[in-house]
């Protein structure tokens, strides 16, 4: 594998800390994450970020895939989605249901609230930016801690919709997150990545709303 673990992994981890300092704001780890040559059950952006990421200290869930792989590769341990540091949603995961089993932490400890790190087609600042075949496209603006304004985020789901229950709105994930941080410091954070490796985060403490049309 040409992925450095210890020089990429610290690359890609100053651009996650960079997405969190600026919420909305998309990063690039498409570099980074090109020598990813192991048999892929993520996206190779969103394997860079799992390798970062996790290591024998952190509990992780993967929804929509077998996580027997990423527990070899990272030496994490594989555990209940109520009880993990951070949850995987792929694109064929149920964000949804991911939103409601993550962890919000604790008054005491809000710090163990999950991180979630979802899969998505495309992202991009600008709707201009995205594929010539993205669909699906979804205009969210971020206001709070990190943005001088508003910053605006687009992003296009895979075909088959980031919520696979047929009673769940393609944005009622973001009401979900809304709901769960609604407790702050409790909260649940959100690392998106697409598959050429731009990644974008939502703090617990960004107020992020659907663009009006």
């Amino acid at each position: 594998m040409d992925f450095d673990l210890v020089h990429d992994c610290q690359s890609v981890y100053r651009l996650v800390l960079k997405a969190f300092s600026y919420p909305g704001r998309v990063q690039d780890i498409g570099k980074q994450s090109l020598g990813i040559d192991v048999p892929l059950v993520f996206g190779k952006p969103a394997m860079a970020v799992a390798l970062t990421l996790l290591d024998g200290e952190t509990s992780v869930h993967v929804e929509g895939t077998d996580e027997a792989m990423i527990a070899r590769l990272t030496g994490c341990k594989v555990v209940a989605p109520e009880l993990a540091s951070f949850l995987f949603c792929l694109s064929d995961g149920n964000l949804c249901q991911v939103l409601e089993q993550a962890t919000t932490g604790t008054l005491i400890d809000p710090h163990l609230g999950a991180t979630v790190v979802v899969e998505v087609f495309a992202l991009a600042s600008d709707a201009s930016a995205l594929p010539l075949e993205a669909e699906n496209i979804r205009h969210l603006v971020f206001r709070g801690p990190g943005v001088e304004r508003e910053n605006h985020l687009f992003i296009a789901e895979y075909k088959e919709p980031v919520c696979s229950d047929p009673y769940c709105s393609k944005f009622q994930w973001l009401e979900v997150r809304e709901a769960r941080n609604a407790e702050f410091p409790l909260g649940i954070d959100l690392i998106l990545v697409d598959k050429d490796g731009r990644l974008a985060a939502l703090p617990r403490t960004s107020n992020v709303v659907r663009a009006e049309a």
